[in-house]
């Protein structure tokens, strides 16, 4: 089981998190920031970061695949219903013994 302080810390950080302003140049900025740590770690990662109405900015790195692109995009539609990270609503859902 998850444990509440948990969500309620999500759910808390969801409110606190909140960028002054997003837009193409932000998105570019913080995906550019990610990728430059991600290949200094050589992790196989994939970056989507998007508005509700589009994607803003895109990388899959070297040992990624089509799979973790998918993924993000699970991920991000997720986000896009609940208007919650995926992360808390996942727990959210296992705590009241739902599928995910």
């Amino acid at each position: 089981m998850p444990s509440v302080p948990l969500i309620e810390a999500l759910l808390q950080q969801e409110q606190v998190l909140v960028l002054p302003a997003f837009d193409e140049n932000v998105a570019f900025e913080i995906g550019s920031a990610i990728r430059a740590e991600t290949i200094s770690r050589r992790a196989p990662l994939v970056i989507d970061i998007r508005s509700a109405s589009r994607r803003l900015y895109f990388t899959a790195l070297p040992g990624s695949s089509a799979d973790n692109e998918d993924w993000a995009r699970r991920k991000a539609n997720v986000v896009l219903r609940c208007h919650a990270s995926s992360l808390c609503i996942g727990l959210q859902l296992e705590a009241k013994n739902r599928p995910q």
